[in-house]
């Protein structure tokens, strides 16, 4: 069983993707918390949509998810989180500042947009604290095939710390359209198909390719100083500060006191785990437009809207249009796997 573990973690490739809070509880809380506010149901459910889809467009922006990428500092990679939130923070301002004089459908899922997209880097700081791919993938393969709840996308913890911070978020939001004229009932003229998708097949590959990276070093950031950065800068640009008033968690690259190490290093000498449900998900897709719910992702509705929003032509090979070494590999290894369940029964 060790080689066919080993097999399987090998040929997938080590990807910068990111994995993020699961989209099914992004959408929750986002609908949830929004609603509680007193926003129109068609907005709150618009709004949902797009925090939901941040993980099928934006997958390999880490920075999106809240992580730190490999190679990088803690302190970089938490700046570059707060400077996404920052510029969004501006851009849905100005957004809900046009609101206010000339309400359109349009400029309502812009507003939208701007917010789900924001929303959903709050939401997943909430979960990773900057945890690289490497670690968590790490979590996630011991969730899929061992039945373990070691994601951080499980913690009941993360699913409180989203709801208070997007309260806060929309709070401000609310603050900003009123001071500016806008009406919430305007809000409700919104495009109400609410397509939802899951990310490629081959950035999930890749992300749960790099486990086999992880070193066992717990390497997340410390929320108590990032969690309050990342929403107040959010709420600055939102506010209407500029580019001069973006304020930096951290004043150099290193990684500082940023980290927490909360976790004692952890013996990953053997490699992590791998089972069936990961080859039969990675394998055989490679041209394939359609997506389907991750292994990982622990409510798989199907979305309304299950071709992928770009054609995947890579599925869970490295690259080219044939076959690659990769892409053999893997089906030696579910050839093995196969093999040994048979023998085993």
């Amino acid at each position: 069983m060790r080689i066919q573990a080993l097999l399987v973690v090998t040929a997938l490739s080590a990807g910068s993707t990111a994995h993020a809070l699961n989209q099914s509880k992004h959408f929750d809380v986002t609908v949830q918390s929004c609603g509680a506010a007193g926003l129109p149901y068609a907005f709150c459910q618009r709004v949902g949509t797009e925090v939901y889809n941040v993980d099928a467009n934006e997958f390999d922006d880490l920075s999106a998810h809240s992580q730190i990428p490999v190679g990088s500092t803690a302190c970089d990679a938490a700046n570059s989180s707060l400077w996404r939130v920052f510029w969004l923070g501006g851009q849905l301002r100005e957004a809900a500042i046009t609101i206010g004089y000339s309400a359109s459908r349009s400029g309502n899922d812009t507003v939208a947009q701007h917010l789900g997209r924001a929303l959903h880097t709050v939401q997943d700081n909430c979960a990773h604290s900057g945890m690289p791919n490497p670690q968590h993938a790490w979590h996630s393969l011991s969730d899929v095939c061992q039945g373990t709840t070691e994601s951080p996308d499980l913690n009941p913890a993360a699913f409180a710390c989203a709801r208070s911070e997007t309260d806060s978020v929309f709070s401000a939001f609310i603050d900003v359209l009123h001071d500016n004229g806008g009406d919430f009932a305007e809000l409700a003229n919104v495009t109400t198909d609410n397509d939802k998708h899951w990310p490629a097949y081959s950035s999930v590959c890749e992300f749960l390719g790099s486990a086999s990276d992880w070193k066992g070093e717990d390497r997340r950031w410390d929320n108590a100083i990032v969690r309050p950065a990342l929403t107040a800068q959010l709420v600055q640009g939102l506010s209407g500060a500029d580019a001069s008033q973006y304020t930096r968690v951290c004043g150099d690259d290193s990684d500082g006191v940023l980290l927490s190490y909360s976790e004692p290093d952890r013996d990953t000498d053997g490699g992590p785990q791998s089972c069936l449900k990961i080859h039969a998900f990675c394998l055989g897709k490679a041209d394939s437009a359609v997506s389907e719910a991750p292994p990982y992702e622990t409510d798989p509705v199907a979305p309304e809207d299950t071709v992928a929003p770009v054609v995947v032509t890579g599925g869970c090979q490295v690259g080219g249009s044939s076959p690659s070494s990769a892409t053999a590999l893997l089906l030696v290894a579910a050839a093995i796997a196969l093999f040994l369940r048979t023998k085993a029964s």
